[in-house]
């Protein structure tokens, strides 16, 4: 089973679809663990948080990422707050990058690198020939270095800029 822990707007439905394109089944909590089956959960309650952590004791994680000004371009066109968005990366950082996941900044240069990795640890053949989707609020082609930060955000990546420059420094 594949475990995709997110932060709402990185790319979950896209990691996903990468999965069921190489016929994995999407299972709730609640299923049994499969060989090819994932299960996808956001990171901004607690519970789901906690879901995640319970599955990743058995479990490899893909965890998509996007640039957090890009995600947070997302969520304020969504009329999303800021304290989840915070929430939900801190929960990243804190409780599922210990478990070592492999990421996948589906937005970095250095995309190739972290796709041969996840293969590599996984087992797995995924090409990076992917077209861009789960471009809902129309922020898929926003880069971060082309974005007007508001100083909250820009408060927030500094704070978490040693787990941000791993992918985007």
């Amino acid at each position: 089973m594949i475990v995709i822990p997110t932060v709402p707007h990185t790319g979950t439905m896209f990691v996903a679809d990468l999965f069921a394109r190489m016929k994995y089944k999407e299972v709730s909590f609640n299923d049994p663990l499969g060989i090819h089956t994932y299960f996808t959960c956001h990171l901004v309650k607690q519970s789901q948080v906690d879901q995640a952590v319970e599955k990743l004791k058995f479990c490899r994680a893909v965890v998509p990422l996007r640039h957090p000004c890009v995600v947070w371009e997302s969520w304020k066109r969504k009329k999303m707050d800021f304290q989840p968005f915070q929430d939900a990366w801190l929960n990243l950082i804190k409780q599922i990058d210990p478990f070592n996941p492999c990421y996948l900044p589906i937005d970095s240069e250095k995309r190739d690198y972290y796709l041969w990795n996840l293969n590599h640890k996984l087992g797995l053949d995924i090409k990076t020939d992917w077209p861009v989707i789960n471009s809902r609020s129309h922020t898929s082609h926003l880069i971060y270095q082309d974005l007007e930060e508001d100083q909250s955000i820009v408060t927030f990546i500094q704070d978490i800029s040693c787990f941000i420059n791993r992918f985007y420094g």
